[in-house]
């Protein structure tokens, strides 16, 4: 996701793009793969730069479930909830 993919998104009618993070960078960095949490905020910014809402999805399992209260609580601070 960059600036051009995103403006073409919202060219073509995107208004809601779905992201994946499961929990805590660490938390998210192991399930995922090493940096993807810093990446997928990254891409948050461009899409939400390009006026395109940015929603979140998180996987729920037993690696982030004690995470979840404070993950909601960053995360609504960057995102509707």
């Amino acid at each position: 996701m960059n600036k051009n993919v995103a403006k073409t998104l919202k060219d073509l009618g995107c208004y809601n793009y779905q992201m994946s993070i499961d929990g805590s960078k660490n938390t998210h960095d192991f399930i995922r793969k090493p940096g993807s949490f810093d990446e997928t905020l990254k891409k948050v910014k461009v899409l939400n730069e390009a006026g395109i809402h940015t929603s979140i999805m998180a996987t729920i399992s037993r690696l982030n479930i004690n995470e979840v209260p404070d993950f909601l609580t960053k995360c609504g601070k960057f995102f509707s909830i």
